[in-house]
């Protein structure tokens, strides 16, 4: 695992950046993510994470309401019991 901070205070962990705070635009190689807890404004606030990474086949749309000034963003899938 390979993991480098900015100056501003993010975090790079491979290939997902973890924002010091929410992103006004979200890059156009990139798609804004988060964990399953309950989203909150501040990275952190209640174990509430959110990053930016490479579109992946693991990620859906979430349609939580969250950060409506955004475009979209996503979540992971649940992962379905055998």
């Amino acid at each position: 695992m390979k993991i480098r901070r900015d100056r501003d205070g993010g975090v790079l962990i491979d290939d997902a950046y973890y924002p010091p705070r929410l992103p006004v635009t979200v890059p156009a190689d990139r798609v804004l993510v988060h964990n399953t807890v309950r989203p909150a404004r501040r990275q952190g606030a209640r174990g509430f994470r959110y990053w930016l990474q490479s579109p992946s086949e693991k990620l859906e749309i979430c349609s939580c309401g969250w950060a409506p000034e955004l475009a979209e963003h996503y979540r992971i899938k649940p992962r379905v019991a055998a």
